[in-house]
């Protein structure tokens, strides 16, 4: 007995034929449903960030959560990091004086 020789049989029901056009990928389709489904995972981000985030927004938020009066507000600062040196050298030169 050799390898292969088992009895089975192969039979050729139609023969293989090529498609006239591309099955996948769809590029437009792909893209629209990309932008669909990005808008409403950023939409839905959004939401849930808001939900989630507690922290208080306001002097008078502040005031009512704690009970006591604010008596002054610390101003949030923007620094680029190119400007940092330069605040750091007009804070050096004041602090001299």
């Amino acid at each position: 007995m050799s390898l292969g020789a088992n009895g089975i049989t192969a039979t050729v029901w139609a023969p293989a034929t090529l498609p006239q056009n591309a099955v996948s990928p769809d590029p437009l389709r792909n893209a629209l449903i990309a932008l669909v489904l990005g808008s409403l995972l950023g939409v839905a981000l959004a939401f849930v960030l808001e939900f989630v985030d507690d922290s208080w927004d306001s002097p008078e938020e502040v005031e009512e959560v704690s009970g006591i009066p604010t008596l002054g507000v610390v101003p949030r600062f923007e620094v680029a990091a190119s400007q940092t040196g330069e605040i750091l050298r007009v804070r050096r030169e004041a602090n001299s004086k």
